[in-house]
């Protein structure tokens, strides 16, 4: 009976929070280990394995809220009004993207990592001012994340533009 009772949590974690889910398959897999299994599994890499899927979702997701913060960025603080639909479609992209992934522990993840994530989408936001010669633009570029992770991912949110250049 504990047995199905562990399968049946298990079973609902996987479906609800995958990364947690690979986390505790590899400590179980390591107990197994640790207890001398007589098996020819090679049960640490299977461990690392799982959790490699785990970190695997963990990294796209943080990668599109990357995505997210720079176009979002840019929609605010470039004049070049004639990218702007490209950098709306790919924040919307990005959103559909991580709302698909999205768990409580990736979230976790993502608020946790969030001032290093804001921090490498405004350099390439900077990366992109400098290069197209937008000085005013980049001195303006805020230095600490404005934004909370709901209001980044809200399909509704979307900041302020820059008035167009005359």
């Amino acid at each position: 009976m504990y047995e199905r009772v562990k399968h049946a949590v298990a079973t609902n974690l996987y479906e609800t929070d995958f990364v947690a889910w690979t986390a505790e398959q590899a400590a179980e897999l390591r107990r197994l280990r640790d207890a001398r299994l007589n098996t020819c599994l090679d049960l640490d890499l299977l461990a690392e394995e799982v959790e490699d899927l785990g970190s695997e979702l963990r990294f796209a997701v943080r990668s599109q809220v990357t995505r997210i913060i720079e176009h979002l960025l840019k929609i605010e603080y470039s004049p070049a009004h004639q990218l702007r639909h490209g950098w709306q479609r790919s924040v919307r992209n990005a959103r559909d993207e991580v709302d698909e992934r999205m768990t409580p522990t990736i979230r976790r993840d993502v608020e946790k990592h969030m001032p290093e994530l804001f921090e490498r989408a405004r350099r390439d936001v900077a990366a992109s001012l400098e290069a197209y010669r937008e000085h005013a633009e980049l001195e303006s570029l805020p230095t600490l994340d404005p934004d909370s992770l709901d209001e980044i991912l809200d399909p509704d949110f979307w900041p302020q533009e820059p008035p167009a250049q005359l």
